[in-house]
């Protein structure tokens, strides 16, 4: 697991394995490649981001893999 502060000075845990936290997990950083390219996004204001899905309270996150 690595621990660092974002650039406003919130503490960010990462992990890539399962379980890792003992709280569920309530924004979802997604990560993808295409093609040997980064996915992103483009918002108005921040320019391009990576992807986050937002946990709301009775709502399932479904992850999964598309390989080719």
């Amino acid at each position: 697991m690595k621990t660092f502060l974002d650039k406003y000075g919130n503490k960010v845990e990462l992990s890539f394995s399962d379980h890792a936290f003992d709280e569920p997990a309530k924004h979802v950083l997604i990560i993808c490649q295409y093609e040997g390219k980064w996915l992103l996004t483009q918002h108005k204001m921040r320019g391009q981001n990576f992807p986050v899905e937002r946990w709301k309270q009775g709502k399932r996150l479904k992850i999964q893999h598309i390989g080719k």
